[in-house]
């Protein structure tokens, strides 16, 4: 079966507009996730706020606070990223179900069970490929250095370009990997491989289609977010306990439900195409 980049691209549009309750579900998931991530890197949020306060004040960072910032930073990502991985883990499967089974909407799609573990081993063995991908261009320009300045950026620059090309094969080649997970109850990594042989290109173009989609709704709801953004202060004196009002604490709310929307759109509008893709080379 033959299909265009415009074919699926706005399946997430369509999902919304019939189910708009599913933005709620989707953010209350991020939003339990987001807390989860601030309770345990609680101190760690609060010295990269500090870090970004006195940069706002004109003040000159020194070595020890930019390696204070760094061991902040590392502590944010460890913790940050499993759970990213947990959300990835059960939004995604609520997604493919939005668009294969929209009759059972209960819960908004979400589920707790074997399709979310099931995804949860298939992100985490994609993830890694990536990691080792970067770790070995990492390396690669490291032994380059070695031989000189000169050829460490060329290298550099080849790996860069390199890295550029993986990630956007690999993207599309394992894009579907999930839809047949959730759709078939079984981890289906390689049959990913398999279905989109022969349909990179459509792949691809719905993919830069669907980012600049998501990047317009980033923009559009960013505009709107910058006057409760700029009432809350940047959420710092929520986080110290530091000139908190009730005007600060609205702000703080409009962000944050805004966030969490977008965040919720933009799971969509770059992630159910592809459910629908899946949908149309099965029936195929």
């Amino acid at each position: 079966m033959k299909f265009g980049p415009t074919d699926a691209v706005f399946e997430g549009f369509r999902i919304t507009r019939q189910k708009p309750v599913l933005l709620l579900w989707l953010g209350l998931v991020y939003a339990v996730i987001s807390a989860i991530t601030v309770a345990l890197a609680y101190q760690s949020f609060v010295e990269l706020m500090g870090f970004v306060a006195t940069i706002q004040a004109g003040q000159e960072p020194d070595e020890a606070l930019a390696m204070q910032l760094l061991g902040a930073y590392g502590r944010v990502i460890a913790v940050a990223l499993p759970l990213s991985l947990v959300a990835s883990a059960i939004i995604w499967p609520a997604i493919v179900r939005s668009v294969l089974t929209p009759e059972d909407s209960r819960f908004g799609y979400l589920r707790l069970g074997r399709d979310e573990l099931n995804t949860f081993v298939v992100v985490l063995a994609l993830s890694l490929v990536w990691v080792a991908a970067l770790v070995l261009a990492g390396a690669i320009v490291g032994l380059a250095a070695l031989a000189g300045v000169a050829f460490a950026v060329l290298t550099g620059l080849l790996v860069f370009f390199g890295l550029v090309a993986f990630a956007l094969w690999f993207g599309v080649k394992f894009s579907l990997a999930v839809p047949i997970t959730v759709a078939e109850k079984r981890i289906a990594i390689m049959d990913s491989f398999r279905m989109t042989k022969g349909h990179f290109w459509p792949l691809l173009g719905m993919a830069f289609l669907a980012g600049i989609l998501s990047f317009g709704v980033n923009l559009l709801v960013n505009i709107i977010a910058m006057p409760f953004a700029a009432i809350s202060g940047g959420g710092f004196g929520l986080l110290t306990g530091q000139g908190v009002t009730a005007l600060t604490i609205i702000g703080f709310i409009g962000t944050v439900v805004l966030s969490l929307l977008m965040a919720s759109a933009q799971a969509l509008i770059l992630y159910a195409p592809f459910v629908s893709v899946y949908r149309m080379l099965k029936q195929s």
